[in-house]
């Protein structure tokens, strides 16, 4: 199936869009065969199909700048993001009850009910986490992943050993923070992951 994601990059386009386009074909082609991206996570990634897809979505990384290890990561969060996505396609049982009208108005209904002594956040934001607007999570969450990748090629300030003697350990803190983007893309992965299967296990039960 994968032969028939478009691999022929637009080199009018920066990396990112490129990258971008990549990631929407492959998805549009997963959520049209239902069932095909849990087979692919059991399968070595050894067919012509797959190594082109690999080779389209490597290639513009690399030519962005990211050294070698750190493209093939950055290809590797891509691809699994897209494939975990997938996962929950429109015709998942999940996926089915936020697009019925009645049945997100009624789950809406009770999460506004969450006592906000106990859920506030939660009360007052959960209608917008189980909308139906699946297009948007995928780009919205593709797009925060490619800000992170394009982060990481911009060269980190640097601070005079002085001056880290006068800052205090909270400031300190936050500029490894800053010069450390790496790190703020990887704790994104986690929680992007984990929510997949958190969405994969709430498609097995009732609300």
């Amino acid at each position: 199936m994968l032969a028939e994601v478009d691999c022929q990059a637009d080199p009018a386009l920066p990396w990112t869009g490129q990258v971008t386009a990549l990631a929407r074909r492959l998805r549009a082609v997963l959520e049209d065969h239902p069932g095909i991206a849990a087979l692919l996570q059991t399968r070595d990634p050894i067919s012509p199909a797959s190594l082109a897809l690999a080779e389209a979505f490597l290639a513009p990384l690399h030519a962005a700048g990211l050294p070698g290890r750190q493209a093939a990561l950055a290809f590797r969060l891509i691809y699994d993001y897209t494939l975990g996505f997938a996962l929950s396609d429109p015709t998942s049982p999940g996926e089915q009850r936020v697009q019925d009208t009645a049945t997100r108005a009624e789950l809406h209904a009770f999460l506004r009910s969450l006592p906000a002594s106990r859920f506030p956040a939660l009360a007052a934001l959960g209608a917008y986490a189980w909308a139906d607007d699946r297009d948007q999570r995928f780009t919205a969450s593709l797009d925060t992943l490619i800000a992170g990748l394009q982060a990481t090629l911009r060269p980190a300030p640097t601070t005079p050993p002085s001056q880290l003697k006068r800052d205090p350990p909270g400031q300190l803190a936050q500029m490894a923070g800053r010069e450390h983007p790496r790190r703020a893309v990887i704790v994104l992965v986690i929680v992007m992951m984990t929510a997949q299967i958190a969405g994969l296990n709430a498609q097995r039960r009732p609300w």
